[in-house]
């Protein structure tokens, strides 16, 4: 269920290439991208799933602090995860589009979301993916020219 990035270099035969293409494909998907793009994708494929840990741990923490016991809140906040991410894959709707779904205006949502929004989570998430792409180059993670 993951994702690949994969550059090539020649020489490799077509046949070579469809080899390993075939074998990450067969794990999931694959995208084939310039040399240079492969420390981008470490933050938005190879490190993302720290992200959403992280906020689910965020909403966990919320919900007990709350009052909900934490074995619930983990329940909660891991099963709203997999129905966000299956409904991101199946109905094949814009982020934005979900969102606006389920965000009545004036609603509790829309009023999470807003405070969300005043508090920058958007270029949080903006700034800890150049962070970690900066990191990877100064790491050297891939050795580009």
């Amino acid at each position: 269920n993951g994702v690949t990035a994969l550059s090539y270099a020649m020489p490799i035969t077509y046949q070579e290439l469809q080899l390993v293409k075939g074998l990450f494909e067969s794990i999931g998907i694959l995208r084939v991208v310039e040399e240079k793009q492969l420390n981008d994708y470490i933050a938005a494929a190879g490190s993302s799933a720290a992200y959403i840990y992280y906020m689910v741990k965020a909403i966990e923490e919320g919900a007990v602090a709350q009052g909900i016991d934490a074995e619930t809140a983990q329940i909660v906040a891991s099963r709203v995860l997999i129905g966000a991410a299956k409904a991101m894959e199946t109905s094949k709707k814009s982020a934005d589009e979900l969102l606006a779904s389920i965000a009545t205006p004036k609603g509790t949502t829309a009023e999470a979301l807003n405070v969300m929004e005043k508090n920058g989570f958007s270029q949080i998430m903006a700034d800890a993916m150049l962070a970690c792409t900066k990191r990877a180059k100064d790491m050297d993670i891939i050795n580009l020219p």
